[in-house]
């Protein structure tokens, strides 16, 4: 959530420098895109990997799956944060929306809500 607020000023600048027409708008996204995808994959691999060394965490030989999930997880979530922020009217509803879906990452984490009792089809 702390890069939204950049988020939101790029937006300005974006606006003035896309109606001087400086570049279009899928250059614009592409290299967003791009940057982003980078730097949230290496971010989300780096704090995965050091969260399941230092908790001790027995992934029984799925080292690699596991760091794929997280970082694919945190890729998604960096996602959803970005779409908050460019459909919210202001940066404070984005944060709501956005604290919104970990709060509901977090309910159903299968820690707090068992899988089990949400759909029992999964739990097998």
């Amino acid at each position: 959530n702390c890069a939204m607020s950049f988020f939101m000023e790029d937006r300005q600048y974006y606006s003035r420098e896309s109606a001087a027409r400086l570049y279009g708008a899928i250059p614009y996204h592409v290299a967003n895109a791009v940057t982003e995808a980078l730097v949230c994959a290496l971010n989300a691999f780096v704090a995965s990997g050091l969260a399941t060394v230092l908790a001790g965490l027995p992934l029984s030989g799925h080292w690699l799956m596991t760091m794929l999930f997280m970082v694919s997880h945190h890729m998604c979530s960096s996602a959803m944060v970005q779409m908050c922020a460019r459909v919210a009217p202001n940066q404070d509803v984005a944060f709501v929306l956005s604290a919104g879906y970990v709060i509901i990452c977090m309910l159903f984490a299968n820690i707090l809500v068992k899988v089990e009792t949400v759909m029992p089809c999964l739990a097998g």
